[in-house]
């Protein structure tokens, strides 16, 4: 595969998440249908919430409790745990019956999810029916609400499928999909990782796509350590075809310090094999240049200082790139924690100004690859609430701190990127 075909799939695959991404809210539905296997009374107890019966308890594994707040209209508040089981990230969703007629209706809607009123408008609301059907039940679900985005309709439409799926399960065999499989999950992130490599031979050679996989994935270590020791309990890494790397959470920050630290973890804990690798380039390099490399020694110093400074270039490019202070990179992950610490409304403001100003800076220069993953950091930016978060803000001395160790990050991985250019142009070492 030629160039023009890795910058035609790039193209393609950022054309379809910017499509996905694109904040057009508008009403949307689904129809989902099952033919389920079990006697229709089966069916309606078990799509009931009743955290008294054990074998209910276990299929609603994220409820966590059930609390009747009116009977007319009937309103529940159920606490869900979206941590995967972990207790971490507990959020309230206020659910209004609308109407139900036992054993073949129930219809429902949020009125409230985490506080805050439903994202999905109110007009949103959950439709069941069950008809008996000779061998089982005829299962409908009908979906009605606004998604800002076509991803956010995704996410819906996928949730209620699977669903759907459990539901049957449980209800024809008694048993209960696992709330979460760890190892579907790694089995998940190697998959894709081992694809990622792929696609980086493809336009790199096997060689650079190793060197690059081993960077990335030593980036990717430091933001998954930060995220153990801010109490994250189950963080994931992975490679990502064409685009690098991710270390994804499972449960939002508690502090805006512990947001903005995670994310400088990445090139934070690159500066270690950055320091290493200049130890070995000066331990490495001959003291003089011009010498007689015709002496083995002398030339095996020469051609190991040469690889030991290429490793460096890319441990600095990759890293300083990532500290640009713009969605969706690591630097600007960074900003929009300090900038949130003040004020929800101007993080959202400056951060877009920002991103956009990059994604028009790499399309001047040609660079339209960076400028499409910039154009998806400016729809981040644009769906960031202009509410203050509800992690606790950073105070004066957090902000130094990070402040601190940006300005250390960016000096040792531009340092690298000096020194590395410097040695390539004033020593003959690529003649050797």
């Amino acid at each position: 595969m030629d160039g023009a075909w890795i910058g035609l799939v790039l193209t393609a695959g950022l054309f379809a998440m910017i499509v996905l991404s694109w904040p057009y809210r508008r009403c949307r539905g689904f129809t989902l249908r099952r033919r389920i296997a079990a006697p229709r009374e089966r069916v309606w107890d078990a799509y009931q919430v009743d955290l008294a019966d054990p074998a209910n308890a276990a299929f609603h594994h994220d409820t966590v409790s059930v609390e009747t707040v009116s009977e007319a209209p009937l309103v529940r508040d159920h606490i869900f745990d979206l941590s995967g089981g972990h207790g971490t990230n507990l959020v309230t969703a206020r659910i209004e019956t609308l109407d139900q007629e036992r054993p073949a209706l129930y219809h429902s809607r949020h009125q409230s999810i985490g506080g805050a009123p439903s994202p999905f408008g109110p007009e949103e609301s959950t439709r069941l029916s069950l008809a008996e059907r000779p061998g089982g039940t005829a299962v409908r679900l009908d979906w009605r609400g606004e998604t800002g985005t076509l991803w956010q309709f995704f996410n819906v439409w996928r949730s209620s499928r699977r669903f759907l799926g459990r539901l049957k399960l449980f209800c024809e065999t008694g048993e209960v999909e696992p709330p979460a499989n760890a190892r579907r999950s790694l089995l998940t992130s190697l998959a894709l990782s081992v694809i990622a490599v792929g696609s980086f031979a493809v336009w790199l050679g096997w060689v650079g796509a190793l060197v690059l996989a081993v960077v990335l994935v030593v980036h990717e270590f430091g933001h998954w350590l930060a995220m153990r020791l801010t109490g994250q309990p189950a963080p994931r890494l992975m490679l990502i075809p064409f685009l690098g790397g991710v270390a994804v959470a499972n449960h939002p920050h508690r502090s805006q310090f512990d947001d903005a630290l995670c994310a400088l973890m990445g090139p934070g804990f690159s500066v270690l094999p950055c320091l290493g690798l200049l130890v070995a380039v000066v331990a490495l390099v001959p003291p003089v240049v011009g010498a007689d490399y015709s002496d083995p020694i002398l030339a095996m110093r020469a051609h190991g200082g040469l690889i030991a400074v290429a490793l460096l270039l890319v441990v600095g490019v990759v890293n300083a790139l990532q500290l640009l202070p713009v969605l969706p990179l690591d630097g600007g992950q960074v900003l929009r924690a300090m900038i949130q610490s003040f004020s929800g409304h101007w993080a959202r403001r400056i951060l877009l100004l920002i991103t956009c100003a990059g994604m028009a800076a790499f399309g001047w220069i040609g660079d339209y690859i960076l400028a499409a993953v910039l154009g998806l950091g400016a729809l981040q930016a644009w769906h960031m609430s202009p509410a203050a978060p509800g992690a606790r803000p950073m105070n004066g001395k957090e902000i130094g701190v990070i402040a601190l160790g940006y300005g250390l990050c960016i000096a040792v991985h531009g340092g690298a990127i000096y020194y590395s250019l410097r040695y390539f142009l004033t020593t003959d070492a690529l003649l050797t």
